[in-house]
């Protein structure tokens, strides 16, 4: 006992000139003396944010059985889609007893390829049944490649495929059966502390559909909203807290992939809407579970009454024809049905309203409802006006002529035009008509008034009796 005592000595001596030397032992042989492994089953909390860029928040809270020393703990039950570089676990409360001395994402996916590709240059087995005979012969090769076919050495000789089955001993350990979250922990004492785990994970995305009924005099509309949240992330999320951000963050890189079709599910309920920096945050009321490759569809607001007034427009986009001549004929312009509201609370709305598809519906003489129209609403927050284009009107004609074309030097034009528009309902109706330009650009006569909307863009409107038709005719004079 005396001599252990003394060899001990220069040990701890050692010790002592390495921590006054600021020297840490090396912690990389050492290995952990407990492996714990975790599943969605241990979860005590689970929250979701789900952006409109492929992208989702998770957060969930875990607790894990510590032993003194290092301790490996594996999550499992992660998405495929996991963005390994956002993850983060902070204790709660802080503890600094418990370090944080290694992070790993694990996804090398057991398939066969891979399960080959890690026994190459080692020995395996080929089970080969016989005829006639139970048992199977079994011949003992070295794996020198994987393909079609793979290469084995079967004594001194190279194969090139077998008709034998491959058995391989067992899964190493690189591989795993589906994606993992691995720490390496080193706990001063035990314990069995609760944590918070985030990340991001593509896969997760949300649309918004909108569905409006106009009513019989075309003077108000219905409006409901549906939110569809679409997971493909590679795993479900179970009795989760669900929030939804509209709006479009910057993100280095960008990346987007476009969703594949999934399940459907429907939820009822209404979302409220807050603030969050430059977004809107919306909260899904109780806890919901979004299980992987499915969509579920959830009420964000629905709304009745609101003034809405149909309007028409003849949009002529072709810039580039102020800058030469025009054969002579007359161009057919389609009148495009438009509809308008304002989003706010005086009509009955008065929410952010996130950007996505609506379809407008109309009843027929026999109360069933019938589609007049698809548009796509952009992002609009309250008090901003919403113009629906529906379609092109059946009754109302459009139509635009050159009447005179002028070079008035290297860089000058002036153009003259007539619209025609013609009305063959039997009630009037009032018909905005926009015209596009390039350069430098102004209209130096018109027989109505003009007003320039912006840079590009002169707008005028004009009320045609029922049965009738008006000209409208203007010159332009542009210089490039």
């Amino acid at each position: 006992m005396k001599y252990r005592s003394l060899l001990r000595l220069p040990i701890a001596i050692l010790l002592w000139v390495s921590l006054c030397l600021g020297l840490s032992p090396d912690l990389s042989a050492e290995q952990p003396g407990s492996i714990l492994t975790s599943t969605k089953e241990q979860q005590a909390g689970l929250a979701v944010t789900v952006y409109q860029q492929n992208l989702g928040l998770v957060s969930e809270v875990r607790s894990f059985k510590l032993q003194p020393g290092l301790n490996q703990v594996n999550i499992q039950d992660i998405p495929r889609a996991i963005d390994p570089s956002s993850v983060q676990l902070r204790f709660i409360p802080p503890l600094e007893q418990i370090k944080i001395l290694e992070q790993n994402f694990k996804y090398d996916i057991v398939n066969p390829k891979t399960l080959l590709q890690k026994y190459i240059g080692q020995s395996i087995e080929l089970h080969e049944k016989i005829e006639g005979q139970v048992k199977e012969k079994i011949t003992r090769a070295t794996l020198l490649g994987v393909g079609d076919p793979n290469v084995y050495r079967i004594g001194n000789q190279l194969h090139l495929g077998h008709p034998g089955r491959v058995v391989l001993n067992s899964l190493p350990d690189e591989l795993v059966i589906k994606p993992q979250l691995e720490w390496l922990l080193k706990a001063a004492r035990a314990g069995q502390p609760r944590c918070r785990i985030s990340y991001l994970t593509k896969g997760l995305n949300w649309t918004t559909d909108y569905l409006a009924t106009l009513n019989s005099d075309e003077t108000t509309l219905s409006l409901e909203a549906w939110v569809s949240i679409n997971n493909q992330s590679g795993t479900g999320y179970k009795n989760a807290s669900i929030k939804l951000v509209a709006g479009r963050l910057q993100r280095y890189p960008a990346a987007v992939r476009p969703m594949r079709g999934a399940r459907l599910m429907a939820a009822a309920a209404a979302l409220p809407e807050q603030p969050l920096f430059e977004y809107y945050l919306y909260t899904l009321a109780g806890l919901t579970s979004l299980p992987d490759n499915q969509t579920k569809q959830i009420k964000l607001m629905q709304a009745a009454d609101i003034p809405a007034r149909k309007t028409y427009l003849l949009k002529i986009q072709a810039p580039a024809a102020h800058y030469r001549p025009i054969k002579p004929g007359k161009n057919r312009i389609p009148v495009m049905v438009t509809l308008k509201f304002i989003n706010q609370k005086e009509s009955n709305l008065g929410m952010t309203l996130p950007q996505g598809k609506i379809r407008v519906f109309k009843a027929d003489e026999k109360q069933g409802l019938q589609l007049i129209g698809e548009d796509k609403l952009a992002h609009t927050p309250k008090g901003e006006r919403v113009r629906l284009t529906l379609g092109e009107a059946s009754d109302i004609v459009g139509e635009r002529v050159q009447l005179e074309y002028k070079k008035l030097g290297k860089t000058a034009y002036q153009a003259e035009y007539q619209v025609s528009l013609r009305n063959h309902k039997s009630i009037p109706v009032k018909v905005t008509i926009q015209d596009h330009f390039s350069g430098d650009w102004r209209i130096t006569n018109s027989s109505i008034p003009f007003t320039k909307k912006d840079y590009r863009t002169a707008e005028a409107t004009v009320e045609v009796a029922a049965g009738a038709e008006e000209k409208i005719t203007y010159t332009i004079r542009v210089e490039r």
